[in-house]
């Protein structure tokens, strides 16, 4: 018995060992390199012909007249009521003023942007101007279209002068800065590869 185990020892230890196969790496595969967009010069022309089609520029200055003269009385307002000239209130004049001409004027050129700048300037002015109406009715206890009606423009302009000073130079350029800014519309690049590729 001991024989034959001591047989089927060497036997086995006489087999060979199966080789492990080696494992294949996978391939890499190769990347896709992205398509370059190709802009067709004459489609973005004929878009862009398309867009200046439905500009109206008088409709963009009533806009800003508007959008101007309700910033200023809000800004007033404000004012009045809390007894501080917010800064970041220029921004919003200017913002309103902006926006208001872009939806409605649907501009593209330089002469929409000038004209954000212009009505917001003059929608700060007007503000201004309206604060100081309203602090002088509040101090004095007079109703304010009283004091409007009492105190003429040239007054209030010569208080306005009087009291001018940097912080009205940051102020009054805040508020053309973002009028200007946000006044006239810019193709975008979402647009450009939608209506000229």
């Amino acid at each position: 018995m001991e024989e034959n185990k001591e047989e089927n020892l060497h036997s086995e230890a006489g087999q060979e060992q199966p080789q492990e196969q080696p494992q294949e790496q996978p391939q890499e595969q190769p990347q896709e390199q992205p398509q370059e967009l190709v802009i067709d010069q004459a489609k973005l022309d004929r878009y862009i012909q398309m867009r200046k089609s439905q500009e109206n520029f008088p409709l963009a200055v009533i806009a800003g007249l508007i959008a101007a003269v309700a910033a200023a009385i809000g800004w007033a307002a404000i004012t009045v009521l809390t007894g501080y000239q917010i800064v970041y209130l220029a921004l919003v004049v200017g913002f309103i003023v902006g926006m208001a001409i872009r939806v409605l004027g649907k501009g593209m050129g330089m002469k929409f942007a000038i004209l954000g700048a212009v009505m917001a300037l003059f929608g700060s002015l007007l503000g201004n101007y309206l604060t100081i109406v309203g602090l002088l009715s509040d101090q004095s206890g007079v109703g304010f279209f009283q004091v409007f009606s009492q105190f003429g423009l040239t007054d209030v302009v010569d208080i306005m002068t009087e009291t001018f000073g940097f912080f009205d130079i940051i102020i009054y350029g805040l508020a053309t800065y973002a009028g200007f800014s946000c006044a006239a519309d810019e193709l975008d690049e979402e647009e450009i590869i939608e209506h000229a590729t």
